[in-house]
């Protein structure tokens, strides 16, 4: 009997050191589900994380395409200006060139007239010089006649 009391006591001994050990087990499941659950968490953070990292790539990506072809439109816009100026410098000029051809045109129109009255003037004196040696003629004729 003294031999089954210290077995049994042994046993419970055993009993409650198994169970103290399964608690421990049972804790360090519930820790290792809880680590699990962490990681799953954490993974799924880093996925998120790589996806923006990845939106903000193609985003930047598209600010950098956008970026360059402004910086190729305001060439273009600077060249566009540049070549205006020379295209209103020349048109100053040719307006200048006009200006002055203008004023030789009226120059020469004003020459025009006046030799043009000078031709009428001349014409009318060798109509008048005609219509006089006609006269001249007339009276020569009439005067032979009398003699």
């Amino acid at each position: 009997e003294n031999q089954q009391n210290a077995t049994m006591q042994q046993l419970q001994e055993k009993l409650r050191e198994a169970q103290a050990q399964a608690e421990q087990v049972a804790a360090v499941a519930a820790d290792a589900d809880a680590l699990r659950a962490r990681l799953k968490d954490a993974e799924g953070e880093r996925a998120a994380a790589q996806n923006q990292a990845m939106c903000e790539q193609g985003h930047h990506e598209q600010l950098s395409r956008e970026v360059r072809d402004l910086k190729a439109s305001v060439r273009e816009l600077e060249s566009a200006r540049r070549r205006a100026g020379e295209l209103a410098a020349q048109v100053e000029t040719l307006t200048s060139r006009l200006t002055a051809s203008d004023a030789r045109e009226t120059a020469l129109v004003t020459e025009c007239e006046a030799a043009q009255r000078c031709i009428n003037e001349v014409q009318a004196q060798l109509d008048a010089s005609r219509e006089r040696e006609r006269e001249l003629d007339k009276a020569a004729q009439e005067g032979t006649k009398h003699w």
